[in-house]
């Protein structure tokens, strides 16, 4: 990847996993803001981790954890379309209706990579009744629509939706990593990386 020269931005995104990926791709999208995203990890066809053939090895930076695509890319590539679970309630921040309009874009984003898949509970009259037959054991059974990606295709998929956002003018520098915000006169004024000092209004 060529990187840009570049050290003016409009939004400077930092982390490339799903937060800084979809907010990168919303601005891209919507705006003709000058954006740059950084991550301190490699691209997501690039990140491999070699515990299985030699145990861990300490790689700096990590490359499960860090990388375009997040700490979730090896995942098993579950995707749960539900506005509440565990403690993640997002009804905390928009109202129930806001939040599963969110929902259904964010489903419709993922469509549009290719992330998608067979819907879980594949029967829901089944799923019902299932839970209505643990209620009477004292167990309350959480039905969520599931899509299932496979950790296998999760990175292509990925790289397929970084690709589309760098192509929309998004610029993107990893390997690179942050290390300081610079503030002057209370206002934030750029960022400081490994790499570069960049200025920007908006980090």
């Amino acid at each position: 990847m060529a990187k840009s020269e570049q050290t003016e931005f409009d939004v400077i995104v930092v982390g490339g996993g799903p937060a800084g990926l979809f907010g990168a791709y919303y601005l891209a999208e919507n705006s003709n803001l000058r954006v740059l995203l950084l991550d301190k990890g490699n691209s997501p066809l690039k990140r491999k981790c070699p515990i299985k053939e030699n145990g861990c090895i300490k790689c700096k930076p990590c490359n499960i954890l860090c990388g375009i695509g997040g700490a979730g890319l090896f995942s098993d590539g579950k995707l749960n379309f539900i506005h509440k679970l565990g403690k993640t309630d997002l009804t905390q921040f928009l109202p129930e209706a806001e939040a599963r309009l969110l929902i259904d874009e964010t489903e419709q984003i993922f469509n549009r990579f290719g992330m998608d898949g067979k819907v879980f509970p594949t029967d829901i009259k089944l799923a019902n009744q299932i839970r209505k037959d643990a209620r009477k054991s004292g167990i309350d059974l959480l039905i969520i629509k599931q899509k299932h990606l496979g950790s296998d295709n999760l990175p292509s998929h990925i790289a397929g939706m970084a690709d589309y956002i760098e192509n929309s003018g998004v610029v993107f520098h990893y390997p690179e990593e942050a290390h300081d915000i610079i503030v002057e006169n209370g206002e934030v004024t750029g960022l400081v990386t490994d790499k570069a000092t960049y200025r920007s209004n908006n980090i």
